[in-house]
C-alpha cells in the first residue's frame, strides 16, 4: 500500500507543475484549479505520513520484540551455561538485525514521497499567492485610475460654468447634428476630457512607479 501511494506521488506532482506556466500569468481557470491541489495535497499528505507512520511504529514494535529476545536468550543461557545456544542467537544476530535494516532503509525511502508533496505544496501556495498579489494590485490600480477619472469628471462638470457661456435659449440638438455644440455638449465634453487626462495622468504615474521599482531592485 505504502510502496503504492510512494509510486503514485512523482506522476501527481509532475501533471501538477505541466500545467503551470513559467513565463506567464495564471489564467482564472488555471488559479482556481490550483487552489483546489492545496486542498488536496494536505490530505494526501495527511494519508501518506499516517501510512509511514505505520511502517515506523512497526519498526519500533520488533525493535522491542527482539531487545526482549535478546533478555530472554541471556537469561536462557545463564540458566543452561552448558548449552549451546548459538542456533538462537542467530536469529537476534542476523535474521532479525537484517529485517530492522530493512525496514529503516524503507523508511528513509518513503520519507521522501513526504517531503515531495510538502515541496509540491510550498510551490503552489507561492505562485498562487504571486498570482493573487498581482490581481489585488492590478484591481487596486483600476480602482485608482477610476477613482481619479470619476473626481477629474467632477471638476470638468465644476469649472465647465466659468469657461463656457450658458445660452439658456439655445435648442438642445443631437450632438454632432449642427457645427456648433449646445454649452451643455461643451460642458460634458470638457468633463469628460478632464475625466480621460485625468485617469490617463494615473496610468503613466502607475507605469513609471513600475519602473523606478524595477531599477531599485537592481
Amino acid at each position: 500500500m505504502l510502496r503504492e501511494e510512494y509510486l503514485a506521488i512523482e506522476p501527481y506532482i509532475e501533471k501538477i507543475f505541466q500545467g503551470m506556466p513559467v513565463d506567464k500569468n495564471l489564467t482564472q481557470e488555471e488559479l482556481n484549479k490550483f487552489k483546489i491541489y492545496l486542498k488536496e495535497i494536505p490530505q494526501k499528505y495527511l494519508s501518506y505520513t499516517q501510512l509511514t507512520r505505520d511502517l515506523d511504529h512497526y519498526r519500533l514494535t520488533i525493535d522491542i520484540n527482539a531487545q526482549n529476545y535478546k533478555r530472554e536468550l541471556n537469561h536462557i543461557q545463564s540458566q543452561l551455561p552448558g548449552e549451546n545456544l548459538s542456533f538462537l542467537s542467530q536469529f537476534f544476530d542476523e535474521d532479525c538485525r537484517l529485517f530492522r535494516e530493512q525496514l529503516q532503509s524503507d523508511l528513509g525511502y518513503f520519507q521522501h514521497g513526504a517531503a515531495l508533496l510538502e515541496k509540491a505544496m510550498t510551490a503552489i501556495q507561492g505562485r498562487v499567492d504571486i498570482e493573487q498579489a498581482q490581481s489585488d494590485r492590478s484591481f487596486q490600480n483600476t480602482i485608482a485610475i477610476m477613482g481619479v477619472g470619476l473626481t477629474s469628471t467632477a471638476v470638468g462638470a465644476t469649472v465647465a460654468p466659468y469657461i463656457i457661456s450658458p445660452e439658456p435659449g439655445k435648442p438642445l440638438l443631437l450632438p454632432f447634428s449642427s457645427n456648433n455644440f449646445h454649452p451643455l455638449t461643451q460642458a460634458l465634453f470638457l468633463s469628460l476630457g478632464f475625466g480621460v487626462v485625468g485617469a490617463a495622468f494615473t496610468v503613466i504615474i502607475q507605469i513609471l512607479k513600475r519602473r523606478i521599482g524595477r531599477m531599485k531592485k537592481y
